[in-house]
């Protein structure tokens, strides 16, 4: 497989967010960019859900303090999905 050499500008905030995930995933920045070329535009696979995509999905009627009461939420919005 050739490679070829590209040149990207990123704002403070995107170079931070990709410097974060490649810290957390051990990898080079540059191959996170490439594994996320791949899986999102060359394969089409969705990036996997990050537990702060759920924030706001759970609705139970009322204002709660999602930080505080995680884990009831989340275990009430799995367990009411598979009971329907």
């Amino acid at each position: 497989m050739r490679t070829k050499p590209i040149q990207i500008y990123l704002t403070d905030e995107q170079y931070s967010a990709l410097h974060e995930a490649a810290v957390r995933y051990g990898k080079p920045m540059t191959a996170l960019v490439r594994d996320l070329i791949q899986a999102e535009l060359v394969e089409g696979t969705p990036p996997p859900t990050d537990i702060s995509d759920l924030v706001g999905s759970v609705h139970v009627g009322y204002p709660i303090d999602f930080a505080k009461n995680r884990d009831q939420m989340l275990e009430d919005a799995v367990f009411d999905l598979h009971r329907h």
